[in-house]
């Protein structure tokens, strides 16, 4: 019976930090989503201002470019 505790113990560990590590990368996942659709409506403002033509369009198209 020692040995079987002895094998359950570390591989509950394992378990538990295979989940650990899952969820971690869960959220990171979720952040890059998350800042993929924040440039995407950002660049779709800049580019509306550089077709309105504002008197920033120079700056705001090196800054897209930059950013791409």
């Amino acid at each position: 019976m020692l040995l079987i505790q002895g094998m359950v113990v570390p591989h509950i560990k394992c378990v538990l930090r295979a989940q650990l590590i899952q969820n971690k990368f869960s959220e990171f996942q979720l952040g890059i989503e998350a800042g993929s659709q924040r440039f995407e409506r950002v660049d779709k403002m800049a580019t509306a201002l550089v077709e309105e033509e504002n008197p920033k369009s120079t700056l705001i198209l090196e800054r897209q470019e930059d950013l791409r």
